[in-house]
Parts: C-alpha cells; structure tokens; sequence
C-alpha cells in the first residue's frame, strides 16, 4: 500500500564508498521486490569509482532508485544524510554490499498492517563468498526489543522516519557497532513511548561476507564503540547476560589487540555480571598465559 498523499511506503538507505562492483547486486535485489511502494536513497559517501555513474543508469531504468552525493563523511553520516532526504512513512538501512529477498517488502508491509507497529524487524541469511548459508539470525518473540535478539542488522528492521529523525539517526562520531547503539535509544524511546515492536522469523535479508574492508573485522574501532556502549548505556541493558556478553566482546578486542591487562579485566567483569558462562573463565586465563595467548587470539578470534 501507498502512504498518505502518494509517498512511498519505504525508503530504504544505502550508505556506500568505492563498492560499485558489489552496488548492483544490492539494487538488483530491489527492482525484483513484488511491493512496488519503497525508494532507495543510495549515499555515495566520496567514491572515486564509477559509483555515480552506475547508479545514475540504474535510475535511468527505474526512477525509485535516487543518487545522493557527499564529500566522505563515514558511512554513518552517509546514513543520516540518506534519512534528512527521504520520503517513505519507514526507513530501512541495507548496506550496499548485502541483498534481499523478493518478498522482503511484501512481509514487512503486511506486518506494520496486521499489528499497526512502529518498528517492524526480520531475520536475516547470512552466506560465504560461494553463496553458501553460514548462519542465521532470528527475532525470538521473547526477546523483541530486547539488545540480544540477534536482530537490527542490514536490512532487518523497519523504523518509522520521524522516530528515526527523533532520535538523531546514527551517532557519528562511533566508530563501530552503530545499529547496537541506535538500537538501545530505539528500545528506551519505545518504552517511554509506548511504540510497538513486531516481528517475522522469516529471514528475509541476506548478508554477504567478501574480502573488501568491513568495519566488523576492525578490533580497534569494535573496542572503542563498546567501551562506549557500555559506559553510556550501561543502565539500559535489560539482562546481567547481555552486559557480559558486551564486556566480553571489549575484552576478546583488546586480546586481538595485544592489550591483555585491559582484555583481562574486562573479561573478568564479564565473569562477575554472568558467572554461568564458563567460556569467559577461560578467556581470562588465557590472558594469563603469554606463550599461548598471542597464537589463540590470532588463530581463532577469542572463539573457545
């Protein structure tokens, strides 16, 4: 269905940087959608390729797809410029080297009909290089609007624009982790709101990994966001689990780093929040350990 006055339904915001090679299969999965209302507002956050021109002659073929250019930002003021610009009643954010199933629209839409919510949210695919199904994420009914669900990322959540616009968009200035951090004022400005939160465990996304840069691999910049989530939004965690599960992320980035004192405390903050997770025990030892550390964190990623 159309929004009020003709306006579409959804704008979907794709923040991008030198990935013309990988936009196509990103705007592909649009133009197959079987809902017709939605926009997409590619940012081309400073590219240097053939970004504007390979996105100008999508548009020559379907006038739903919009450019917008801005000197390099970071791809979360890419996002908010995307949100400043748009039109539909519901913005998505689907980073440009990820796709989408044909019916994504389709369900989102008959969800916000069915429950009248503000948010709405999807599972998600994720595949290797060869296409193959690596893992998924889920909604877990119990768990929607809660900070460890699995859910809120690329393409997997609908927000309404002016509680997006209300919220400030993406913070800026993290260099890491910003759908967790906008996810956590979402969920504070929903309970003091009352907005609804639904969901589908339908994963209608899919999120490719390639040997490009990606912010998730980046240690330094991980460490940093969850230094700051942890200290900013300490109060709102909902669980003592998903507190530990945030002090063990900081601390397996500061192993990777080679910062083992501050990886060490923070995996025993962790131990203090959740003391039923043993797996953190044993990443605190093996801080401890200098002849195996270095190697362990190397070869596996804090994976135990």
């Amino acid at each position: 269905m159309n929004s009020p006055h003709g306006t579409p339904r959804f704008t979907i915001i794709t923040a991008t940087f030198n990935r013309c090679e990988l936009l196509g299969r990103c705007l592909d999965s649009l133009s197959l959608q079987t809902f017709s209302s939605w926009e997409v507002v590619i940012v081309d956050d400073g590219s240097t390729d053939e970004t504007e021109s390979f996105v100008r002659a999508k548009r020559s073929v379907d006038k739903r797809i919009r450019y917008v250019y801005q000197e390099n930002a970071g791809a979360n003021a890419a996002r908010n410029h995307g949100s400043r610009v748009a039109k539909g009643e519901y913005i998505l954010v689907l980073d440009s080297d990820d796709e989408v199933k044909r019916n994504w629209l389709a369900e989102l839409d008959s969800l916000i009909t069915e429950s009248q919510a503000e948010i709405v949210c999807c599972g998600i695919d994720f595949v290797d290089e060869e296409k193959r199904l690596v893992k998924q994420a889920k909604p877990v009914e119990d768990r929607v609007g809660t900070h460890n669900n699995g859910v809120y990322q690329s393409g997997t959540y609908a927000v309404r624009r002016d509680i997006f616009l209300a919220l400030g968009g993406f913070l800026e200035s993290l260099p890491a982790h910003q759908s967790s951090e906008f996810r956590m004022r979402l969920f504070e400005l929903c309970r003091q709101e009352g907005y609804r939160i639904a969901s589908t465990a339908q994963c209608l996304s899919i999120g490719h990994s390639h040997g490009g840069p990606n912010i998730r691999s980046d240690a330094a910049a991980k460490l940093v966001a969850a230094k700051y989530i942890l200290d900013r939004h300490h109060d709102k965690f909902k669980t003592r689990r998903s507190i530990a599960s945030w002090q063990a992320s900081a601390g397996g980035c500061a192993a990777e780093l080679r910062r083992y004192r501050e990886a060490r405390s923070f995996f025993a903050q962790a131990v203090r929040s959740y003391p039923r997770f043993w797996k953190n025990y044993v990443r605190w030892a093996l801080t401890c350990l200098p002849l195996i550390r270095r190697q362990f964190w190397r070869s596996t990623g804090g994976k135990t």
